[in-house]
């Protein structure tokens, strides 16, 4: 019952039973080993099996604060943690990953001492010291700023984690034990890049309300189905994260006659399920999801690169009978936007070869090797922050570094996301994360941050990928088409289609705007639609920062 098979979803269960254990495992009164039965049992159910995550986590969160409100306090790590004898905090108007830490400092074994200040003690500091089966950490708090404040941290290597709190002006050790079956490269981490201390933003009865509203937030990805609820919460995010709107329409958009779509058409694609909002929110688009109209021996398909899961029935790139295609969207609770081609595009446009290059593509997977490394260009200036400020409570690459690891160990398919691109760009194969993280620093003196800003290349091809080998996205699909039809004339050789957005599509100035509604029950813009009159370069979008709400970007992108 750990894993569903959404990726984006495994997280946050995985945070929900992290939770769980935590309070089985510290209580005086239940088993100190976790099984099945003891978690459903602990959670008022018989099985639990069938739950889902939003159940799970809220379920995991509700308990654990109606126990520990319920009983004496036991010598337990987890009472101080929640300490629920502290006045009662609002709800938190922006809960969607607040929970995401900052990182303060690490503590490398045998060297210098580490500083840092919060708003709650104006000195911290942090040292370790390397025994012979473990590493331990003395950290000091002093000159604290207020009565009732309190730090909360995420003490962490890409191998393990702790949650450590801390409430008054002393001392306190963290042993970090060292087992004899630690992996080498997991050992190395330990001790060359430190005990990380990232600390959270929020207290922790907000950090629990954070881990169920995003676990509510992320439940319908990958679903068949999607609830009102669920659509009113990606619409939540895209308002108050993004500052794009989806008010509701006063009836369902239709589709247009199949003999006004021509070839090379684009329609911008939104599922309201969490995961679209989520990928909208790092490429900057109102979509997350493209698609391409085109003819291929006289009859007219929907053309694009997409996934098979609950809501869509083919893997990989795929040509789909309009109306058919538009029958799966509906029942896929999509929301379609249509941008026709400029006429003064369209002459360009070359129907034999985009045919020839989709035919040469046609049933290669889906991209999952690639997605990642289209949004992130630069070291630190493609990281959403949450509102209100969109500066303080950020994804971070220190943050990243750790959960890849971390998330590795647990299920290597949602490592697929990172590890064979990893592995291309240092040149190497089957390593996991660790092993990469270690080699690529002590051979090519790289850190994490280096490693995802090298370009995904579209030439290349990744071991046991059938058909082409390429590892192409939806909107990167697109954007090869355009180029074998003509669209970009002589300059195809000039940028890779591999490191563009939706954003990157949707702004080139070939469409028709504002374009129309085909499809949805709420209104749907794409903001950025013909906003970038644009000639290809060497390197175009390699290196182009953008961050919400404004997703601002220097003129080289």
């Amino acid at each position: 019952i750990l894993f569903e098979s959404s990726s984006f979803g495994q997280m946050f269960r995985i945070l929900g039973y992290t939770l769980l254990y935590c309070v089985l495992t510290t209580a005086t009164t239940v088993p100190t080993r976790l099984t099945p039965s003891d978690a459903c049992d602990f959670l008022g159910g018989s099985d639990c099996s069938s739950w889902s995550l939003s159940e799970l986590v809220t379920r995991t969160a509700r308990r654990t604060i109606d126990w520990m409100t319920s009983r004496p306090k036991p010598d337990s790590a987890l009472w101080n943690w929640f300490h629920p004898q502290k006045p009662v905090q609002k709800p938190l108007k922006y809960p969607f990953f607040a929970f995401l830490p900052e990182l303060m400092g690490a503590a490398i074994p045998n060297t210098t001492m580490v500083k840092w200040a919060t708003p709650c003690f104006a000195e911290n500091t942090a040292t370790a010291v390397l025994r012979t089966d473990e590493v331990v950490v003395e950290m000091q708090s002093r000159h604290k700023r207020s009565l009732l404040c309190s730090d909360h941290y995420f003490v962490a290597t890409i191998e393990g984690f702790h949650l450590h709190s801390v409430q008054l002006e002393e001392k306190h050790t963290i042993k970090w034990k060292l087992a004899a079956t630690l992996p080498t490269a997991d050992r190395w981490d330990v001790l060359h890049k430190g005990i990380r201390f990232f600390r959270f933003h929020i207290d922790d009865v907000q950090l629990a309300e954070s881990l169920v509203k995003t676990a509510e937030f992320a439940e319908a990805y990958g679903k068949a189905h999607l609830t009102q609820k669920q659509a009113d919460l990606s619409r939540e995010f895209f308002k108050n994260y993004m500052h794009i709107a989806f008010p509701p329409l006063p009836k369902p958009a239709t589709p247009p006659p199949v003999h006004e779509v021509q070839s090379g058409d684009f329609f911008g694609v939104t599922r309201l399920d969490g995961g679209d909002p989520f990928a909208a929110w790092f490429m900057g688009s109102s979509t997350g999801h493209t698609v391409m109209a085109l003819e291929i021996d006289g009859k007219m398909y929907i053309t694009e690169a997409h996934s098979k899961g609950a809501f869509w029935p083919t893997e990989g790139i795929q040509a789909t009978e309009y109306n058919q295609w538009f029958k799966q969207a509906n029942a896929a609770n999509y929301t379609v936007v249509w941008l026709p081609l400029k006429e003064s595009i369209r002459k360009n446009w070359d129907n034999d070869k985009a045919v020839a290059r989709f035919q040469q593509l046609k049933g290669t997977p889906y991209g999952h090797y690639a997605m990642l490394w289209s949004p992130i260009d630069t070291r630190d200036g493609n990281f959403p922050c949450i509102p209100p400020d969109f500066n303080t409570t950020c994804w971070t690459a220190p943050f990243l570094e750790v959960a890849m690891g971390l998330l590795d160990k647990y299920n290597v398919s949602v490592s697929k996301l990172w590890v064979p691109a990893f592995n291309k760009r240092l040149g190497t194969v089957g390593l996991n994360t660790s092993e990469i993280f270690m080699k690529m620093k002590l051979e090519k003196g790289w850190d994490f941050r280096d490693i995802i800003v090298i370009p995904e290349l579209e030439e290349w091809t990744y071991p046991g990928i059938p058909y082409s080998g390429h590892q192409y996205i939806c909107e990167v699909y697109i954007c090869v088409v355009y180029k074998a039809a003509g669209l970009f004339k002589d300059k195809t050789t000039d940028f890779q289609c591999t490191e563009w957005t939706d954003l990157d599509v949707e702004a080139l100035d070939f469409f028709q705007t504002p374009g129309k509604q085909v499809l949805g029950n709420a209104k749907m813009t794409v903001r950025w639609a013909d906003s970038r009159p644009w000639t290809p370069f060497k390197n175009a979008d390699n290196r182009c920062p953008g961050t919400p709400p404004n997703y601002t970007r220097p003129k080289f992108c």
